[in-house]
């Protein structure tokens, strides 16, 4: 899986990956809570890569 998996971020040691699978979708997962509740299935590498943006600014700032 790593193979097909882009680092978008990276931060204390845990790592935010992009991942293509087979059909054509993208996950959005990081190496800290991989469990099937914490990935997130997109159609495209873009929202995949802003979902990751958004969710870091948002636990960044508190909400």
């Amino acid at each position: 899986m790593l193979r097909h998996s882009t680092i978008v971020s990276a931060e204390d040691n845990v790592f935010w990956y992009v991942t293509k699978i087979p059909h054509g979708n993208f996950l959005a997962w990081n190496s800290a809570e991989i469990a099937d509740d914490r990935v997130e299935v997109f159609f495209t590498k873009e929202e995949a890569e802003n979902y990751i943006f958004k969710l870091k600014n948002s636990l960044q700032s508190g909400f």
